[in-house]
């Protein structure tokens, strides 16, 4: 699993900032939150309602290593996306 991954990384740390790599990853994170919100939406599985909970900590988490102003941009998205929810 990690082992075919690591050539790809090495290329990508070559070329690629630390902050882009979080702004990227955050954006990823962000997008399971909200898919996993409306999975709980439509199926009311308590599961749901806290790996959305789970990705958007993640989301965050990574937001805060990217450029200025993506943890502000990330946590309105969620919000937004999420009707404040999360």
């Amino acid at each position: 699993m990690i082992t075919e991954r690591v050539a790809a990384a090495r290329a990508e740390l070559a070329v690629r900032s630390k902050e882009a790599i979080d702004a990227e990853t955050a954006a990823v994170w962000g997008a399971r939150a909200v898919a996993a919100y409306e999975y709980f939406n439509h199926s009311g599985t308590a599961k749901w309602l806290v790996m959305a909970a789970e990705y958007a900590h993640e989301a965050k988490e990574h937001a805060a290593g990217g450029p200025t102003g993506t943890l502000e941009h990330v946590c309105a998205e969620l919000q937004a996306l999420t009707r404040g929810v999360l």
